[in-house]
């Protein structure tokens, strides 16, 4: 990571200045602050580890008013994954904003076509098998200094699957779920037309639910089941996640990489994967 930071210091050398700081041009990603009224922002990303980052990502996002910015992610789609996001500021001053969002996912077997190549034998598409993600956020962005925005945040996520998958192999039946209250914070640290950010988030409570029923096939006519019932609540420190990278603006192309984790425990630890994304203004 440092070597690749020095690369984008150099290289925004050569190109011409811009100001993350002007509101036509500073990074609202993660931030209380939306894009500006009409401007349309196509990216495109690889890598990383969360329902953010599908491996490869092709996105869209559209302020069409003040303070109101929409987005999809069409790679999600063509994976079977419905994802849309609504985020708008609610205040604004000259170095403070208040905002809130919500991102929904809905994805369903129906629109997996890529599960006959797991199995053939899979009926999960015919029996409707269902995953909803409702993530909703507050947060507030500072400018502390004109190099350094801070933002912090809370944050509720509710997920659920519920429906039945069948094949030879694989019998699912029932529900599984999760509520999570979290504690989110984000600091951007700007040098000309680079920015090195970091960010976190810290669960306050988190439930995971438990209604179902598995088979699993492990030889002939050997079959080994799982039951379980009801919700109950994880120790606090586990599901803790943390990002961090560095953005270069040229021009009007925000060039992004980074290192993100997967949700993260005090017993297994957890897992870092790198990705990279590209962000054009227009």
């Amino acid at each position: 990571m440092p070597v690749v930071s020095i690369a984008f210091f150099l290289l925004a050398a050569c190109i011409k200045p811009r100001d993350f700081h002007d509101p036509a041009q500073r990074a609202v990603r993660g931030t209380a602050w939306t894009l500006e009224k009409g401007t349309v922002e196509p990216s495109v990303a690889v890598g990383g580890v969360d329902s953010a980052q599908l491996l490869v990502d092709a996105g869209l996002a559209w302020a069409p008013w003040k303070h109101v910015e929409a987005g999809v992610n069409l790679a999600h789609f063509g994976g079977g994954l419905a994802n849309l996001e609504l985020r708008t500021t609610l205040l604004e001053h000259e170095r403070w904003a208040l905002g809130a969002g919500v991102s929904p996912t809905w994805i369903n077997t129906h629109w997996m076509w890529y599960l006959d190549s797991v199995d053939p034998d899979a009926e999960g598409a015919d029996s409707g098998l269902d995953i909803l993600v409702l993530p909703v956020y507050v947060n507030s962005t500072w400018s502390l200094r004109d190099w350094l925005d801070v933002t912090g945040g809370l944050s509720y996520s509710h997920a659920e699957m519920f429906g039945s998958f069948d094949s030879d192999v694989v019998l699912f039946n029932g529900d599984l779920g999760s509520r999570r209250m979290a504690i989110d914070g984000r600091a951007q640290v700007y040098v000309k037309r680079v920015m090195l950010w970091a960010s976190g988030s810290l669960p306050l409570n988190e439930w995971l639910l438990g209604n179902f029923q598995t088979e699993l096939v492990v030889d002939d006519g050997v079959v080994v089941g799982t039951r379980t019932d009801g919700w109950f609540k994880r120790p606090f420190g586990y599901g803790w996640r943390a990002s961090g990278g560095t953005e270069l603006l040229l021009n009007k192309t925000y060039l992004d990489l980074g290192v993100g984790s997967s949700a993260a425990s005090r017993a297994i630890g957890f897992s870092l994967s790198p990705y990279l994304a590209a962000r054009w203004r227009l």
